[in-house]
C-alpha cells in the first residue's frame, strides 16, 4: 500500500497566492508554516486540551513568530500583512482539525512539509523572476518572455494550482471537497481582480469582488459536476479556474 502524506494544503495553497512575489517572503512565510504545523502537532500529543484550542494557541505563536521573523529580516510588515498572517494560522488550525484523530509521524509530517516548501520557494523563484528579472534581488539575464505581468494572481493562481496538483499527486494527498473554498474566497477578497472604474475605488473593489464571486461560485458548481482527471480535482482546478476569472477580466 502506497504512503499517503498530509500538509496543511490550504494554507500552504494560500500562502503561494498572498506571499509569492518573492523568494525571500516565500522562504520566511514557507519556514513559519512548517514550525506552526510541527509545534501543533507536538501541543496536540504532549497536552490533554481540546484540539482546537492547543491548535489555536499554536497558530497564534505561529503568527507572533512569522511577524517576528519579517520585521527582523527588514520586510514591511503591515496591518493587511498581519491580517493575512491571522488567515495562514486559521488554516493551520483546521488542518490540525481535519487530522486530530491521526497517529503523529514526524517523519511523514516534515516530508510533506518540506515537499510543499519547496513547491512554494520554487513558484516564487519563477515567479519573481518572469515578473522582475531578478531572484532575491540579484538581477539575472533576461529570457524572451520575461514581463511585470506575469508577476499578476491570475497567473499565480494558475502556475500555483498546476504546481499543487503534481505535489498532491506525489504525496498521494487528497484536499478536503472545501478545501478550494478556504482558498479562493481569501484570495479574490484580498486580491480583486475586477475593480470597477468610473465609481469610488471601494464601491468598485466591492463590486468586483461580488462579480468575481458570483462567477467563481457558478462555474465552481459546474466543475463539480464535470468528468475531470482525478489529479486536478479539489483545490487545483479552484486555483485554475479563479486564475482563467481574472485573465479574462485583465484582456475585456
Amino acid at each position: 500500500m502506497v504512503k499517503k502524506y498530509n500538509y496543511p494544503l490550504e494554507a500552504f495553497a494560500l500562502a503561494l497566492v498572498l506571499f509569492s512575489s518573492g523568494m525571500k517572503e516565500a522562504m520566511l512565510t514557507g519556514i513559519a508554516l512548517i514550525f506552526g504545523d510541527v509545534l501543533i502537532s507536538v501541543l496536540q500529543e504532549k497536552s490533554e486540551k481540546s484540539t482546537k484550542v492547543i491548535a489555536s494557541i499554536g497558530a497564534l505563536i505561529m503568527v507572533i513568530v512569522l511577524a517576528g521573523i519579517f520585521s527582523f529580516t527588514g520586510v514591511k510588515t503591515t496591518a493587511g500583512m498581519i491580517f493575512r498572517f491571522v488567515i495562514l494560522g486559521v488554516l493551520l488550525v483546521k488542518h490540525a482539525m481535519d487530522h486530530e484523530k491521526e497517529e503523529k509521524d514526524y517523519d511523514g509530517i516534515l516530508f510533506a512539509d518540506s515537499m510543499a516548501y519547496g513547491m512554494f520557494v520554487l513558484v516564487s523563484i519563477l515567479r519573481e523572476y518572469l515578473s522582475t528579472k531578478a531572484i532575491f534581488g540579484i538581477s539575472l539575464p533576461k529570457i524572451a518572455f520575461c514581463n511585470s505581468a506575469l508577476g499578476q494572481t491570475m497567473y499565480v493562481l494558475i502556475l500555483g494550482g498546476l504546481a499543487i496538483a503534481i505535489l498532491n499527486q506525489y504525496l498521494g494527498s487528497e484536499s478536503n471537497k472545501d478545501a478550494g473554498l478556504w482558498v479562493c474566497v481569501p484570495t479574490f477578497i484580498l486580491e480583486t481582480g475586477l475593480i470597477f472604474q468610473n465609481v469610488l475605488e471601494a464601491d468598485g473593489k466591492i463590486l468586483g469582488v461580488v462579480v468575481v464571486g458570483i462567477l467563481y461560485f457558478t462555474y465552481r458548481y459546474l466543475l463539480k459536476k464535470a468528468n475531470l482527471p482525478k489529479i486536478l480535482e479539489g483545490v487545483s482546478i479552484e486555483m485554475i479556474l479563479l486564475g482563467v476569472i481574472y485573465l479574462v477580466f485583465s484582456i475585456i
